[in-house]
């Protein structure tokens, strides 16, 4: 998130974000928003709990062969400003529609390499090198 003002401040767990096609999800951590004169940065880089998997399942098709997804999130927070001495702020509504481009059916692979060296008479072994790009600013562990 960016533009949340200039002042540090925390989202106070539990977050629970409603997504249009995906259902709820839930933050159990605190977010920490960090203030400056140029405008504040949260990071959310963090887990959330999934409510609904089979939702999630078709929005994680949608977001591997589709060219672009949209996300609208909705959620009701509490921010705490600055540190846990002042107050916080409840009922502070989320509301939002983000663009995201998505993984495009990975259509851009290439092969590096091939090798066929550890092979033996009973077992053919493939070791190679393959490089897929990834149009998308999400990511996926491959294991």
């Amino acid at each position: 998130m960016t533009n949340t003002g200039s002042i540090p401040a925390t989202i106070v767990p539990p977050l629970v974000i409603q997504v249009d096609d995906v259902g709820k999800v839930t933050n159990n951590d605190p977010i920490e928003i960090t203030g400056n004169s140029a405008g504040s940065v949260a990071s959310m880089n963090c887990q959330f709990e999934i409510d609904d998997l089979d939702a999630f399942t078709r929005f994680t098709r949608e977001l591997v062969f589709n060219s672009n997804v949209s996300w609208h999130l909705t959620a009701q927070a509490t921010i705490r400003p600055i540190s846990g001495s002042f107050l916080s702020y409840s009922n502070i509504t989320l509301d939002k529609h983000i663009p995201l481009q998505a993984f495009d059916g990975l259509k851009n692979v290439s092969i590096g390499t091939i090798s066929l060296e550890r092979s033996n008479a009973t077992h053919v072994i493939i070791d190679t090198s393959i490089t897929i790009e990834n149009p998308s600013l999400f990511s996926i562990e491959l294991g």
